[in-house]
């Protein structure tokens, strides 16, 4: 039950700050429909980022578990805006935009700032957890 509190509160946590720095940086780069895009894409890749944390959670991986599916996801989040930025270049006519890089910038600094606030928590609640196995003995 304290896991999918400490779920809960990272994926808030991390809708909240990741949200403001959307807004900032949309704001900076004087966005309009891409940030309602980021924004969209944002709250999903945050479950999606809790549910690979719940899994690891439940299946009791500890630090060195979190910290390898943290860096997979970030890996997967890099290889996925590089494939959109492939797929928007697949057209012939097309060659490298500059106006891309606003959008890629909206998606992917929030996205780590996601994944990072969401391990910091949870890797918390794994060392709050192992720290309470060592002290309290196992029943039984």
């Amino acid at each position: 039950m304290r896991a999918l509190g400490t779920l809960a509160l990272a994926v808030i946590v991390s809708w909240i700050l990741a949200g403001f720095v959307q807004v900032a940086l949309g704001i900076q780069l004087n966005a309009h429909e891409e940030l309602i895009i980021a924004m969209m894409a944002e709250v999903v890749f945050a479950l999606l980022v809790a549910l690979i944390f719940g899994l690891v959670l439940a299946f009791r991986g500890g630090r060195r578990a979190l910290a390898i599916a943290a860096v997979a996801i970030v890996v997967a989040g890099v290889a996925s805006l590089a494939g959109l930025e492939a797929f928007s270049l697949s057209d012939e006519a097309r060659a490298l935009d500059p106006s891309d890089f606003p959008l890629l910038i909206e998606l992917g600094l929030p996205a780590l700032l996601t994944v990072l606030i969401q391990w910091w928590l949870v890797r918390a609640h794994v060392k709050r957890q192992t720290a309470r196995a060592t002290l309290v003995p196992a029943e039984g």
